[in-house]
């Protein structure tokens, strides 16, 4: 995204399908968006950004996370603030969320950390000049940024800082998300491989007896679609043999081939094809997902401008690396004046 083109408001629609795609996300369990990246919460360079901050937090302090997700910075900050501290956080997102880990928390903490789902960045239900600091990771640049910038402004103290965690358009997330687009578009718009395998699961359901088993011997067409199945799955596994992030393929692939067994484990049809079909939605899911964060991520001159309006004090941004050396994101933190 280069700078002046943020995000602009998104039509009810639109938005409606942003929300039930990330509602199905978070509802997985999943407790960041990165978790072919990080097993657990986050680690490394943007662990040690975001511990940084914790460390100078005073006592009592009222925290913002926006875009919060499964509350992953939540959970980070509770963990590195002491509970003497008595940190005070709120977290908004947009979708459905309900982290099922604050349950196992100390009762002091679960008093103090309040999850607000269905809330947008741009409209803030908190009075101004209600936290002492606001924090954002894979969020912020997500939204109408001008908008959201004016909130975050709104409800942060006179001193407040500003810590945010954003997608740079040269990180390594947002080159393997263009790669996995790529191979979105050949599974879902190219070849016909969910409808081969759909319709191969007829052909399994019969396999189920021996009487089954016959007639598919009998018939040139079942051998037909068997053969163009193969060779779809055998241009699947080129595909991800030449590619850097080949995940997305290899789970296709399995996915087909365990529906494949279970319509000829129940002698019906139908129950591969429902499983074929929930895996061709799960990823026209994930697409519109990865579309958005290629859309939104930051080139620098992007970063520079995003918190030019609020007058804030900006640290020069950091680059967040992987252990491999690889770009991961941008670090920025702001100070508003006193």
């Amino acid at each position: 995204m280069t700078a002046g083109n943020s995000p602009v408001a998104q039509a009810p629609d639109e938005l409606a399908e942003r929300t039930r795609s990330w509602n199905a996300y978070w509802s997985s369990g999943a407790l960041h968006s990165c978790v072919g990246s990080f097993g657990g919460n986050y680690a490394g360079e943007v662990r040690a950004f975001w511990r940084a901050l914790a460390a100078g937090l005073p006592v009592g302090a009222r925290l913002l996370d926006v875009a919060t997700g499964n509350g992953a910075l939540p959970a980070l900050f509770i963990e590195d603030v002491p509970e003497a501290r008595a940190l005070q956080v709120d977290a908004v997102d947009l979708a459905n969320v309900q982290p099922a880990w604050l349950a196992s928390a100390p009762e002091g903490v679960r008093a103090r950390t309040r999850f607000h789902p269905g809330v947008r960045a741009e409209q803030l239900p908190f009075a101004d000049a209600s936290f002492d600091v606001a924090v954002s990771q894979f969020g912020l640049e997500y939204t109408d940024t001008a908008r959201s910038v004016a909130e975050l402004r709104r409800v942060l103290r006179p001193g407040g800082t500003l810590a945010l965690v954003l997608h740079a358009s040269q990180s390594l997330i947002v080159r393997q998300a263009r790669e996995e687009l790529r191979h979105l578009a050949w599974m879902l718009d190219e070849v016909p491989l969910f409808d081969t395998g759909a319709r191969l699961c007829e052909a399994l359901a019969l396999a189920a007896t021996p009487e089954g088993i016959r007639r598919l011997e009998a018939d040139p067409a079942a051998a037909a679609l068997r053969s163009d199945y193969n060779a779809l799955m055998a241009q699947a596994g080129a595909r991800a043999e030449r590619s850097p992030c080949p995940d997305v393929i290899v789970d296709a692939q399995e996915a087909i081939t365990r529906a494949l067994m279970a319509s000829r484990a129940a002698g019906s049809a139908r129950v591969g094809q429902q499983q074929v079909a929930a895996m061709a939605a799960q990823l026209g899911e994930s697409r519109l997902r990865l579309r958005e964060l290629v859309a939104c991520a930051l080139d620098r001159p992007a970063l520079e401008a995003l918190l030019a309006p609020s007058g804030a004090m900006v640290d020069p941004a950091v680059e967040l690396r992987f252990d491999n050396g690889e770009l991961m994101a941008w670090g920025l933190v702001a100070r508003l004046p006193g």
